[in-house]
């Protein structure tokens, strides 16, 4: 019998899956998510939202903010509120955010918009959706007079308080706060609470897909908004991208274990069908293609009937309103 690299890599990650069911093992990988420290890339990410639903003729700057699955990170959620969110919901399995390093990188973002520093582009982060047509510092969204409040060392120093000392459930409108979600599943959201729910490759990951659309919706005011990139690509679980999607049921349950950094294999047209079901309007859907080298019938069985777009999808970013 032939024994190729892909069989190799397959062999390799089902190891890695028996080994995450070994308690002290899978509770180092639950030490951290990988989240990233960079206060670049947590601008970058910001600000390409926040210019894609410019871009859609959503000009105000949303007051509340849900974020679901920073990981180690809340520069995303920070870099909001220095835009002027008021209150960051922060939305996880666990808590596995490190409080000395948010607040480094709190000062290197007051820092980048202090300079109206241009978005880091394809050229420094170049896998980052969405794109941009222009990086360019949006002066036009935030405009010196916006910022002046925004970046008042007041605020600042409310904002950092806040993410020394989160709050609990009361809040105040004159204040910055943080609240942690944790775990999102046992601790959710007050209904229609947020203006805005962002994720930035997550949603593949989140095993109860139906029940997590259906909490968007509850949790959304009215005409609030949705800005997600998801990443539909093997994880390098499999050597090409849409590889995972191959493997018999048993073989992915035995290389997924415990581990929760796995793709969920929902592909792009189950989103699409979830948004419709809970009552959201497609602003805009971009799907990001790449090249599928695998016949249907080697896929498994369960997804042999998929649209054919969407074993091209490698990638989406959507923008959504609640109706």
């Amino acid at each position: 019998m032939r024994f190729d690299a892909a069989d190799a890599h397959r062999a390799k990650q089902i190891m890695r899956g028996l080994l995450s069911c070994v308690p002290w093992i899978e509770m180092r990988l639950r030490r951290g998510t990988g989240g990233t420290n960079s206060a670049r890339y947590c601008y970058s990410v910001w600000l390409r939202h926040l210019c894609r639903m410019q871009q859609k003729g959503l000009t105000e700057i949303p007051h509340s903010m849900a974020e679901m699955g920073p990981g180690d990170s809340l520069g995303v959620g920070l870099a909001a509120m220095l835009t002027g969110v008021q209150h960051y919901r922060v939305l996880d399995v666990d808590l596995f955010a490190k409080p000395a390093e948010n607040l480094r990188m709190l000062e290197e973002l007051v820092a980048l918009f202090q300079r109206r520093e241009a978005i880091p582009n394809e050229s420094e982060f170049p896998k980052v959706e969405p794109k941009l047509t222009s990086y360019e510092f949006p002066a036009a969204i935030l405009t010196s007079d916006l910022l002046s409040k925004t970046l008042h060392s007041e605020r600042v120093a409310a904002i950092r308080n806040t993410l020394m000392n989160p709050s609990g459930d009361a809040e105040s409108d004159d204040i910055p706060s943080i609240r942690y979600v944790v775990p999102w599943t046992d601790r959710t959201l007050p209904e229609a609470s947020v203006d805005l729910i962002l994720s930035q490759a997550v949603l593949e990951h989140v095993s109860n897909l139906t029940e997590i659309y259906q909490a968007f919706a509850c949790w959304l005011k009215p005409k609030g908004i949705m800005s997600h990139v998801i990443d539909f690509s093997s994880h390098n679980v499999a050597l090409k991208w849409n590889g995972h999607l191959t493997y018999p049921d048993l073989t992915w349950k035995l290389l997924t274990g415990r581990r929760s950094c796995l793709p969920n294999r929902f592909p792009c047209s189950d989103h699409l069908a979830l948004l419709k079901t809970n009552g959201f309007s497609v602003l805009e859907e971009e799907r990001i293609r790449a090249d599928n080298t695998i016949p249907r019938a080697e896929f498994n069985p369960r997804f042999r009937d998929l649209p054919e777009d969407d074993f091209k999808t490698r990638a989406l970013y959507i923008l959504a309103q609640k109706s």
